[in-house]
């Protein structure tokens, strides 16, 4: 909901002006239109950000043409945005476009954003990935050196490993220095040593090696994730030691337990509980934890009610909601997540009533987002997607009323979020309002769900263009086209509209 709230900027006078039609179809001139601003927006260099990051948000692996276009365009930085974008889009689909620009795009850099996607999409050979350690660009090699070492392929990397261990750059000496380390070349320890003690050395940077020390799984490193765990560090820094010792370890549950202990920062401790809980052996470490009357009490409790039945983790929802701490109903909505994901259905009901009861009195501010904001949101989200009778209601209740209440402006914008086609049902009275902000959501979330309830609504926003932010015109235009089910030539037409 947060980016979507952002936005939208029209006026009451947008209702005035443009009374909604009923078609249920779109009339060419308007499916034209929207081929046209797009082409246009996209042609202007100051809108093409904002309508290539709108395009992307869609999901919708048929705008991929328009992405490989405009991968290949004269300008550097239409290249660089549309690599950066298109494996967001469409995934490993975007592949083939991904090795065309790591292999022959001018610009390094492009040619690093390349490699990094297909790297994270694992859609690149370790064949290729030895090509680009090869290419004449330190940050090209890099990154592919980075790549085949999280397949535990860096010896085939060894030599070039051997000369970024000398560069003067210290994130990439210090990549490279752990990477030996992990093949056995305990010489690196005195220079990794010296790095850590230095406290000059920016804190990002410890978090960066101890990212690398899960990511390859550097066991030798362990003593590394121990010294930077220690209080003297950030927490930050502190955290992500944890998460090193818990996955690197051979038996960390004690280790993770005392610290809870010993810790006084709220934060800390949920993640290592956190941590902890995810383990098999975390049992007896949580009902000891379990016995006191803080927040990590009641965390404790929910974790052991989990897997316990309904009754006992209804009580413990509850007890984790009317602790009212941010950082606890985030670690919270974190295995309502989990749960929603898994399909454990029983589980995940278990969590609605006492999130709806929490969202029901969440106190918003109506010109200024905050983390209430955000909470309220993924609240939403998750319960849209979770799709219960129970749920759907609720939310319904919550969009209940006449008023341009911020509630009833975070459920209609945190629906765009959900997957399930339910949020179009949810909304669908919204698109009678006469409030902007509320028909415009409801407008986007019925045409993200191909409603063509949507249509007069997007249609309206298309006439009064003036009156609205290239970030929602870019997706009431597409809509419009999607719905028009005329996608496919529109598309042709765009791609070939891109000078």
């Amino acid at each position: 909901m947060t980016t979507l709230s952002r936005w939208i900027v029209c006026l009451l006078a947008v209702a005035a002006a443009a009374p909604a039609a009923r078609a249920a179809t779109i009339p060419q001139e308007n499916r034209n239109a929207a081929v046209t601003w797009i082409v246009e927006s996209i042609n202007d260099p100051e809108t093409l950000p904002i309508v290539l990051a709108g395009l992307k948000s869609t999901n919708d692996k048929r705008l991929l043409p328009v992405f490989t276009r405009l991968s290949r365009d004269s300008d550097r930085e239409a290249r660089l945005m549309a690599t950066a974008m298109v494996a967001e889009l469409a995934g490993k689909d975007a592949a083939p476009v991904l090795l065309e620009r790591l292999k022959s795009d001018p610009a390094m850099v492009i040619r690093g954003e390349a490699l990094i996607h297909l790297a994270r999409l694992e859609a690149i050979s370790d064949a290729d990935l030895l090509k680009a350690a090869a290419m004449p660009d330190a940050g090209v090699q890099v990154i592919a050196a980075r790549a085949l070492a999280r397949r535990n392929q860096a010896a085939m990397a060894r030599d070039l490993l051997a000369k970024l261990a000398e560069s003067r750059d210290m994130d990439t000496q210090v990549f490279a220095r752990m990477s030996l380390l992990d093949l056995g070349d305990d010489g690196q320890i005195p220079h990794l040593r010296k790095v850590i003690l230095d406290e000059a050395t920016p804190p990002d940077l410890l978090v960066r090696m101890l990212n690398q020390m899960r990511d390859e799984i550097i066991t030798k490193a362990l003593p590394v994730a121990r010294y930077l765990a220690k209080p003297s560090q950030l927490l930050p820094v502190r955290i992500r030691a944890y998460w090193a010792i818990a996955e690197l370890a051979d038996k960390p549950g004690d280790e993770l337990a005392k610290a809870i202990g010993e810790s006084d920062s709220m934060v800390l401790r949920l993640n290592i509980l956190r941590m902890l809980a995810e383990r098999d052996d975390a049992g007896g470490h949580l009902r000891q934890l379990a016995g006191g009357d803080d927040s990590i009490a009641a965390t404790a409790r929910f974790e052991l009610a989990r897997p316990a039945g309904a009754n006992k983790l209804a009580a413990a929802v509850a007890e984790m909601v009317r602790q009212g701490h941010p950082v606890v109903i985030e670690y919270l909505l974190n295995r309502f997540r989990q749960d929603i994901e898994a399909d454990r259905k029983d589980r995940a009901e278990q969590y609605v009533q006492p999130l709806l009861g929490y969202l029901a009195d969440l106190e918003l501010t109506r010109n200024r987002l905050t983390g209430a904001h955000d909470r309220g949101a993924t609240i939403v989200e998750l319960l849209a997607n979770h799709g219960s009778h129970t749920a759907v209601a609720g939310l319904k209740d919550l969009l209940k009323g006449t008023q341009n209440s911020p509630m009833r402006q975070l459920v209609a914008g945190a629906l765009y979020r959900s997957d399930n086609a339910i949020a179009a049902d949810l909304v669908r009275p919204l698109l009678e309002s006469p409030y902007c902000e509320l028909y415009t959501y409801a407008a986007l979330v019925t045409a993200r769900h191909g409603g063509k309830a949507a249509i007069p609504v997007l249609i309206k926003l298309q006439d009064n263009q003036r009156l609205s932010r290239p970030d929602v015109l870019v997706l009431a235009n597409w809509y419009l086209i999607d719905l028009s089910g005329l996608a496919a030539p529109s598309i042709d037409t765009i791609t070939k509209g891109i000078e």
